[in-house]
């Protein structure tokens, strides 16, 4: 059973309300619920998806995800590192919210973010993940997908279309010029 204990303070004088406690029960059910079978540590993973230990750093993931990423299987080395270095600098920030431990929260987490080409412009990924608690002395770990959003995206990253939007509106004099600077500069 593994047993365990969930310990929920109020502040208030009456206590938790029923919709307060049918949170608490979501959460208790969540937190009890053992690790799924494609998660668990030495499992197959599915296609798309990665396991990292937030503990040493350590990541795995299939040749699909090291193709998006542009890297050939021989020569990934298993670090998250190394795929963050690949990352659009201005993204890390927001990626790093999700891999390093000190960030995450219990739940779902989902982001969109670039990786560099070695020609072209960079890639749009989608990265979907949740904190999974190892138990037992064992280290919590990362588990979620990668996949490639570049078509939801244009082929235009948003710095460069803030780019082209800003020399559009340095040239306007009119309320008329101004929108049709922003429309063009926006499609």
């Amino acid at each position: 059973d593994g047993g365990g204990c969930l310990l929920a303070v109020s502040e208030r004088a009456g206590g938790f309300d029923a919709d307060d406690r049918f949170c608490l029960g979501l959460v208790a059910d969540a937190l009890a619920l053992p690790v799924p079978p494609a998660t668990a540590e030495g499992a197959d993973l599915r296609p798309g998806g990665f396991s990292l230990a937030m503990d040493t750093g350590r990541v795995r993931v299939g040749e699909d995800i090291l193709e998006l990423f542009g890297l050939d299987p021989d020569d990934f080395d298993g670090r998250v590192e190394t795929l963050l270095g690949l990352t659009v600098p201005e993204d890390l920030p927001s990626l790093m919210s999700v891999v390093e431990a000190d960030h995450m929260t219990i739940g779902d987490r989902e982001l969109e973010f670039r990786v560099l080409q070695p020609t072209g412009p960079p890639k749009w990924l989608r990265l979907r993940g949740r904190l999974v608690h190892g138990g037992e002395g064992r280290p919590a770990r990362l588990v979620g997908s990668v996949a490639d959003a570049s078509t939801l995206r244009s082929d235009i990253t948003d710095v460069a279309r803030i780019q082209r939007l800003a020399a559009a509106l340095a040239t306007a004099v009119t309320v008329r010029d101004v929108g049709k600077a922003v429309v063009a500069a926006l499609r």
